[in-house]
């Protein structure tokens, strides 16, 4: 067998592996759930909350990671590429949590959850974390990192599984069933967010990159204007936005304050130097 092949099948096999022993893990939570549910029915709560979770996963990530790994084969700044895919999603994703967030009590009754509208938000919550973390996952796989997308994704799982048998076994009460419901959705919330903090390096990673961009972009202004000066007023009203002046384009007012000043790309440096 050849190197290539053989290669192909060793990430294989560590890619698929969280998902074959993740749904083999939680499908053994199901026993340990109606054990200490007094009825089934409240379990039935669970299974319906997790039902909207696999239909808003793929509808906010709209298949974003596949098109970043297809279109990462074609596009020579691999940077660019993942920073235009996440923040897409980012952006996506902050809509929803926004309107969930406003109209959680409305949502919750039209799902007959009236009175539990933190159910909505949980699963909101957890809902986004993952979808935002699907990008990142995609880069791993992009850059081959088999062993570390395939730990992240496995203590992630190792984690929901552990507070979830905490939970149900030395907290959980038959009489408040509505607190064992809260207990599952928080410890997938805090499984969920063990994956941003693992990819730390992926998501905090784009601020460089998008601090670069800003003065690949002063640079390319000066070149054409001269000398900047930008300007950021105070107050709440118009003209309070971020602006950018040729030298001299703009006098300033008493009190105004300069903050530092930005070299040019051929003698980069930014810090306090105003004249």
């Amino acid at each position: 067998m050849s190197n290539p092949i053989r290669k192909l099948v060793g990430q294989t096999a560590i890619y698929g592996l969280p998902s074959i022993v993740g749904r083999l893990l939680n499908y053994l939570l199901v026993p340990l759930h109606t054990y200490y549910f007094a009825q089934t029915a409240d379990y039935g709560v669970i299974s319906e909350l997790y039902a909207w979770v696999a239909f808003l996963i793929v509808l906010l990530t709209f298949g974003m990671e596949t098109a970043f790994l297809r279109f990462l084969q074609n596009e020579g700044d691999k940077q660019k590429a993942y920073s235009a895919a996440f923040w897409s999603v980012v952006g996506i994703n902050g809509l929803f949590y926004l309107i969930l967030l406003y109209f959680n009590n409305d949502i919750a009754a039209a799902l007959l959850f009236e009175g539990h509208n933190e159910y909505v938000v949980l699963l909101g919550t957890i809902v986004m974390i993952d979808a935002i973390t699907a990008l990142p996952l995609a880069r791993l796989r992009a850059e081959e990192k088999a062993l570390r997308f395939a730990a992240i994704q496995m203590t992630s799982i190792g984690l929901n599984i552990a507070l979830n048998v905490i939970a149900m076994v030395f907290f959980f009460s038959a009489e408040r069933p509505e607190e064992g419901i809260l207990f599952i959705l928080l410890a997938n919330l805090i499984s969920s967010l063990a994956k941003p903090l693992l990819l730390y390096d992926s998501i905090f990673g784009i601020c460089p990159f998008l601090f670069q961009q800003a003065l690949d972009l002063l640079d390319m202004l000066a070149e054409k204007f001269g000398d900047l000066m930008l300007y950021q007023a105070g107050g709440c009203c118009e003209g309070t936005q971020p602006q950018c002046f040729e030298k001299g384009g703009f006098y300033l007012r008493y009190g105004d304050v300069c903050i530092g000043t930005i070299k040019r790309s051929e003698e980069r440096r930014v810090g306090k130097e105003c004249r």
